[in-house]
């Protein structure tokens, strides 16, 4: 049976300190099977040592990322770190999934988008024999914005077009990571938001997928909403 995880926003605590997000994981798709969701991991952003808080946003505009993603509530014990290894902007990041312990669970690596270009996340574990490939949004739901950049006037008309068809708020964000011929996680639209699928048969430490899925949140992309 595959895992579902997702991000919630509890909005305000009723305890001061304690974490509204969370990150969520239910046993499958059916209704039943969300209801009894647990929580997996309470993620924190955190602020790197010794630099200030507008270097901190300088390094965000880079790529560069920073998460704890904690057991409990009360931030009592870490599950997983999420730290940068490098980031340039326009160029891309790289990022390590560690252990509580600092040990390496995963290797992500994020490729920005350009002309014609969608956005390229790999990932790369012990437990996966080679890396896992995913490309942000399928191309025929991109044709209608490279269409835009092609032809200005023209996509004014086409958006107005589409915008009396269908949502346009959001550029397209599913991705799915394959390996060969198989899709071995799957980030997709669920009943309130989007979720990150991982199937039974794959080998994924469920502390990667939380940290993946911290940094899908944090890269929402430049017309997407959370």
């Amino acid at each position: 049976m595959q895992a579902i995880m997702w991000l919630h926003d509890s909005g305000a605590t009723n305890t001061p300190g304690l974490p509204a997000r969370r990150i969520r994981t239910a046993a499958g798709l059916s209704p039943e099977q969300r209801r009894d969701a647990e929580t997996f991991a309470y993620p924190d952003a955190l602020m790197p040592p010794g630099i200030s808080a507008e270097q901190a946003r300088q390094a965000q505009r880079q790529g560069a990322r920073a998460f704890t993603l904690w057991r409990d509530a009360k931030r009592g014990e870490a599950l997983a770190h999420v730290v940068t290894l490098t980031a340039v902007r326009g160029r891309g990041a790289t990022y390590e999934v560690l252990d509580a312990a600092g040990g390496r669970l995963a290797l992500i690596t994020r490729t920005p988008a350009g002309l014609f270009r969608r956005t390229r996340w790999a990932v790369t574990t012990s437990a996966q024999a080679g890396e896992a490939v995913g490309m942000k949004g399928p191309v025929r739901l991109w044709i209608p914005w490279w269409i835009c950049a092609l032809t200005p006037t023209g996509g004014v008309l086409l958006l107005w077009v589409l915008a009396m068809l269908m949502d346009t708020s959001l550029t397209p964000r599913r991705i799915r990571w394959r390996m060969g011929s198989r899709t071995v996680l799957d980030y997709a639209d669920g009943p309130a938001l989007y979720e990150l699928r991982v199937p039974a048969d794959e080998p994924w430490d469920l502390r990667v997928a939380a940290g993946l899925l911290a940094l899908l949140d944090s890269h929402p992309g430049w017309l997407a909403g959370r």
